[in-house]
């Protein structure tokens, strides 16, 4: 609060920008469901309860790195650094990864496309051998050559 004012200090939204609460570690009469019952028992022991608000357990995870020597910081920023390394390298792997199953998938989805195609075209075409067109005139219709024609009608006997 600005002492000359007496109004509170604001950012450039109009939005409060400190606000200074008192907490009596005296009183431990507290309801365990409010947010101050968490920061009183914090305060009084440097531990956190498991259903402590999300901002409540960062704040302790911060004042505890703030409390480590510098070596230790290091090291935590070293581990921290590796393990963001580890995360993209399997990130990259999945995303490759998914990317040459997807080509595989679509290449043996078009060969098995042209195998039924090919099969449907032999049907086809060894139905019409059975009408009174010739062979040739099979051919020049299909474009498949005299021969394949023959292999398939004999196969077919």
């Amino acid at each position: 609060m600005n002492p000359e004012t007496n109004r509170l200090f604001l950012n450039k939204e109009g939005k409060e920008l400190l606000v200074l609460g008192f907490l009596s570690l005296k009183n431990d009469v507290l309801n365990t469901q409010h947010a101050a019952y968490h920061w009183h028992y914090y305060f009084k022991t440097g531990e956190v309860k498991t259903d402590a608000p999300d901002y409540i357990k960062e704040a302790k995870k911060k004042t505890d790195f703030l409390t480590l020597e510098e070596e230790e910081k290091e090291m935590i920023m070293k581990i921290d650094k590796a393990r963001a390394i580890a995360e993209a390298e399997l990130e990259y792997a999945r995303d490759e990864g998914m990317a040459k199953g997807l080509k595989i998938g679509m290449e043996n989805g078009r060969q098995e496309e042209q195998k039924r195609n090919l099969e449907e075209k032999r049907v086809l075409l060894l139905n019409l051998m059975q009408t009174s067109l010739s062979l040739k005139e099979i051919s020049e219709i299909s474009g498949i050559d005299i021969e394949t024609l023959k292999k398939w009608k004999a196969e077919s006997e």
